[in-house]
Order: structure tokens, then C-alpha cells, then sequence
């Protein structure tokens, strides 16, 4: 299914991508009324998404210059799709991130981050894209 986003932002890697990607999921979470608890999850979520596209540990040594933000939502959900010109998440797996030695990680902990913070969570287009939810009911 084919989802229209409401708005997109690029994020460059110079810079302090942590203030572009805070600004901008304080501004969704207050256009939409979410609590502050939620924000919070969204916004660590989002940041561990961004970061990763941005500073891919399976990286081949180039890393992108930016990566690409956005959000689509309706007053059930919100979906947020981070998405990079690298496969950041290409061999990134949703499963086992329980795992004593996938804590042990950086990429372990940080799937386990997204997925813990987020009701659902998806990586696409062969590792390019995260889209991660969240329930706003």
C-alpha cells in the first residue's frame, strides 16, 4: 500500500541532526495533541532510525550525506519512513534483538530501542527504508 506523506525533510550528516530531528517530532506531537509520554518514545525512536541511516554500522566506509524524514499521519497513526541512499538497514533484523549477545550491539540495541518505542516497525526497499508506527489511540 502506497502511503501519501504529509511532509518530508532532508537531514544532512554535518551538522546537529539530533536538533533538526527533535524539532521536527516536537512539532508533529504538537500539531497532533500527543502526550508528552508518547513524544518522548516518538522522539528517541525517530532519533535511533535517523542515526543509524546517517551511521550505518554495516556501512561499506561511505557513508550518505543525508537521509530523508517523513511522516504521514491520521488520528489513529502516526508513520514515520527514514530513508537513506545506503542499505542501512539491510541486515538489520527485527528478530532475536532480546538476545543477551544482540544487546551487546549497537545495532542490536538500537533495533531493540525502535522496536520497543514504536507499535510497529518495518524496514523496506531492500534496507533503505525504516518505517516505524505508533498508535495514537
Amino acid at each position: 500500500m502506497n502511503k501519501n506523506y504529509d511532509k518530508s525533510i532532508e537531514i544532512l550528516s554535518s551538522g546537529s541532526q539530533e536538533t533538526v530531528v527533535e524539532k521536527e517530532v516536537a512539532g508533529i506531537c504538537e500539531k497532533m495533541q500527543i502526550t508528552e509520554e508518547r513524544y518522548g518514545y516518538i522522539l528517541m525512536a525517530v532519533t535511533e532510525a535517523v542515526n543509524t541511516a546517517l551511521y550505518p554500522q554495516n556501512s561499506d566506509g561511505g557513508a550518505p550525506d543525508k537521509v530523508k524524514m517523513s511522516y504521514a499521519f491520521t488520528p489513529e497513526k502516526l508513520t514515520v519512513k527514514v530513508e537513506s541512499s545506503h542499505a542501512a538497514f539491510d541486515k538489520i533484523s527485527t528478530e532475536d534483538t532480546e538476545r543477551p549477545e544482540m544487546l551487546e550491539t549497537n545495532e542490536g540495541r538500537t533495533i531493540f530501542l525502535m522496536k520497543k518505542l514504536s507499535d510497529d516497525l518495518e524496514f523496506k526497499e531492500q534496507g533503505t527504508q525504516a518505517l516505524l508506527s505508533f498508535n495514537l489511540n
